[in-house]
């Protein structure tokens, strides 16, 4: 999983590459139009609480408890809880439900499919913590038994949503490297036209030719 995620990674900073360099030269070369696939941009995840103070202000903790109150209400009271038990948990929990609820108001906005499949999988990781919250505590052989199953099930869904959405970034990068080897191809079929357009602008050569 770390590797699929880590070739992931290179292959977007490769991709961002060529787009750079190739949208750069489009106005020379006037490669084939075609429509880019739609890809999500998102922010960078707050790091830690001084992040978060840094960018909402002196109301930081009011804002961000409104926030998780209207998209996540069901975690305000295990979040009270673990400021009464531990500060730097709480702090810590407060910065993961920040990020979750900033991709939720996005895709709520942008993508309500995303949105709806998001919520779906952060309940989905709430259930998953509850149930192996209780099950240590269990003594009951037969109950633990129970709840092992149903977290068991929790886990499997989470997994194929995690997975369906790796899944659809993936073909994402496929559909861009697509369009960029087309651009490729495009510019090194007309190569001589593109370097003869370069060369005239550089010397001049169609300055009387200008609008």
């Amino acid at each position: 999983m770390k590797s699929l995620i880590k070739v992931s990674g290179y292959l977007i900073i490769i991709l961002l590459f060529l787009s750079s360099n190739l949208l750069a030269q489009q106005r020379k070369g006037e490669p084939p139009r075609r429509d880019k696939p739609k890809r999500q941009e998102q922010r960078p995840p707050v790091r830690n609480i001084e992040d978060l103070k840094r960018e909402l202000g002196t109301d930081w903790e009011k804002i961000i408890l409104e926030k998780i109150k209207d998209e996540e209400p069901n975690e305000i009271e295990a979040l009270q809880q673990e400021e009464q038990k531990n500060s730097a948990k709480y702090e810590k929990k407060l910065v993961k439900l920040w990020d979750d609820v900033r991709r939720l108001e996005k895709f709520k906005k942008e993508d309500p499919v995303r949105y709806n499949k998001l919520k779906r999988q952060l309940k989905l990781e709430r259930d998953c913590r509850t149930l192996a919250h209780e099950y240590r505590k269990l003594k009951n052989e037969n109950r633990k038994s129970q709840i092992r199953a149903d977290l068991k099930n929790c886990l499997t869904e989470l997994f194929n949503l995690r997975e369906a959405e790796r899944a659809e970034k993936v073909t994402e990068l496929e559909q861009e490297l697509a369009r960029l080897k087309e651009m490729l191809a495009f510019r090194e079929k007309n190569k001589d036209k593109i370097i003869e357009k370069r060369l005239r602008e550089m010397l001049d050569e169609d300055e009387l030719l200008h609008w």
